[in-house]
């Protein structure tokens, strides 16, 4: 297997990486689910991402872009809810697939920048077409978007504002209101207060995902 590969399924960090500030990562975050289920931590520190591990961030000075990438498919986290935390290669294909038609279809979506399929590890999974459990091979997908900040990351800290268990729980979500305000909409306006920032925060939002949702009801979602 060639570094690259490695590097897409984790296997191994790339230069520089070992003594940077940032380590691979999973991301917390509080949702509304239509299982009703309460947090896995019974504290309400929220859900996360069961399967997806966030590696690095790239920046392209060439036109000032930034990318994160993520790798779906790698393991357990902190929030896989009793699962194993793998992809297998059928639903990772189909994935891989999808979002590619979908971006030339100009939908919004995170793209798949690689799919590398593992030689030896394979888990069992329902099969669409079985009527029992098969053995299927895993794979791990590499996810790439300029940013992979979910209404829900705001929604954590919000729930935790107020809380004395989570001290620093507002200035941490004013943190995330200028962060994600610098990152998805070009900056901030000094001289405004925290509320002013997150009502602007809201409203530059409410647009996208309304543009969002529009598309992906378009190609069929609902």
């Amino acid at each position: 297997m060639c570094i690259r590969d490695r590097y897409m399924s984790g296997d191994m960090l790339v230069a520089g990486q070992q003594d940077g500030w940032c380590t691979p990562y999973k991301k917390s975050w509080y949702g509304h689910f239509l299982q009703n289920q309460p947090c896995q931590f019974k504290d309400d520190t929220g859900y996360g991402d069961g399967r997806a591990i966030f590696i690095c961030e790239l920046f392209n000075p060439g036109d000032d872009t930034r990318w994160e990438l993520q790798l779906k498919g790698a393991g357990c986290t902190p929030f896989n809810r009793g699962f194993d935390g793998r992809a297998v290669l059928r639903s990772s294909l189909r994935e891989f697939i999808a979002s590619e038609a979908m971006h030339h279809l100009h939908v919004p979506t995170t793209r798949a920048l690689a799919l590398v399929a593992s030689g030896s590890m394979h888990v069992d999974r329902r099969h669409p077409t079985q009527p029992t459990d098969i053995r299927e091979r895993c794979a791990i997908t590499c996810r790439v978007a300029p940013s992979f900040i979910r209404v829900g990351s705001v929604e954590l800290f919000g729930r935790r504002v107020g809380d004395d268990r989570f001290p620093d729980a507002e200035h941490q979500l004013e943190m995330l209101v200028q962060h994600a305000l610098e990152r998805e909409f070009g900056g901030i306006a000094h001289g405004r207060t925290p509320s002013q920032l997150a009502v602007h925060l809201l409203n530059a939002s409410l647009f996208r995902i309304a543009d969002t949702t529009a598309e992906w009801v378009r190609v069929g979602f609902c």
